[in-house]
């Protein structure tokens, strides 16, 4: 799937007719679409199998949400989305825990966020109380009935077949984050209205360093709202 990709990139680059053009971008799309299906369907079959691994070090809270910033704002901003990562002072700036298992939670949840989201906004607060740390990812998109909300974390399972149709997506991205919230000592939960919006909470256990106050104390302040 990589060489597929590869090839439309170098394919795009080539001078090409309206319609040529817009073949290559569907199977661009396609082959992206299948590529995070692949990776979906292998993670979780590492994780039914007990293969899946966290690797708990030091973990720049920051830094982190830095990098999910720079991949996700600017999807969000096309769309016309407000798209904020709000950080409160209680948060340190380095803890031991995943650094990459947490990414691809929240990459995951503000991803489904961004998509099912048409106006309004996406915000990510981060808070912590002792040794829990919490993402909140709030969205004002379409919404989640409540006899579906338990669903949504169910493998191959989307909250309407209605919705499976028009967003497409594997059903598998909330399996596999509820699963490695739960190996990082926490979970996902969610609450949400049907038009309103929806709010994805990740918590994990997080321990502060012995350095992480000071540092926290020192970046805070200038991080405090990294999508302000």
């Amino acid at each position: 799937m990589n060489a597929i990709l590869g090839m439309c990139e170098l394919l795009a680059e080539e001078p090409l007719g309206e319609d040529q053009r817009y073949y290559v971008g569907i199977i661009h799309e396609s082959s992206q679409n299948l590529l995070m299906l692949l990776n979906d369907i292998l993670d979780l079959s590492k994780i039914e199998a007990g293969r899946m691994r966290v690797e708990i070090t030091d973990c720049n809270v920051y830094e982190l949400l830095k990098h999910i910033e720079s991949m996700l704002k600017p999807t969000a901003v096309n769309r016309g989305l407000d798209f904020q990562i709000v950080i409160q002072p209680t948060v340190p700036a380095i803890i031991q825990s995943d650094p990459i298992r947490i990414r691809q939670c929240l990459v995951n949840l503000a991803s489904n966020a961004i998509k099912f989201t048409h106006a309004g906004h996406v915000h990510i607060k981060v808070s912590m109380e002792q040794s829990v740390l919490r993402f909140d990812v709030e969205d004002t998109g379409i919404g989640i009935a409540a006899d579906q909300l338990d669903a949504v974390f169910e493998a191959f399972s989307q909250a309407d077949d209605r919705i499976a149709s028009r967003y497409g997506g594997s059903g598998l991205g909330l399996t596999i984050t509820r699963q490695l919230a739960r190996m990082l000592g926490g979970d996902v939960t969610v609450s949400s209205q049907i038009g309103q919006g929806s709010v994805f909470s990740l918590a994990i256990q997080a321990h502060c360093t012995e350095s992480c106050g000071e540092e926290a104390e020192e970046q805070t302040p200038a991080m405090a709202g990294l999508g302000g």
